[in-house]
């Protein structure tokens, strides 16, 4: 079984067992999110290594995360107007 971060498992895309090992609702958001994940890598010309390091500058940083959240929030509300 993958390991848990607040009874999340840990997905690592790279790898079928962390994945296999998730129940079919659970697997299909995570093959879901996996391919997301590959489409903004490959769209922004960034490398695995580079997402991953982003992703980590934002986990580590509440005002950033704050920041983004704020303009996910008025990029959707500006698409249902």
């Amino acid at each position: 079984m993958p390991k848990h971060r607040g009874g999340v498992p840990t997905i690592a895309c790279n790898d079928r067992n962390s994945i296999n090992t998730l129940p079919n609702q659970a697997r299909a958001v995570a093959v879901n999110f996996c391919q997301r994940y590959q489409s903004i890598v490959s769209e922004n010309d960034m490398t695995i290594d580079r997402f991953n390091q982003i992703t980590e500058i934002i986990n580590g940083n509440e005002n950033l995360q704050d920041s983004i959240y704020d303009l996910l929030l008025n990029s959707q509300k500006q698409e249902n107007e």
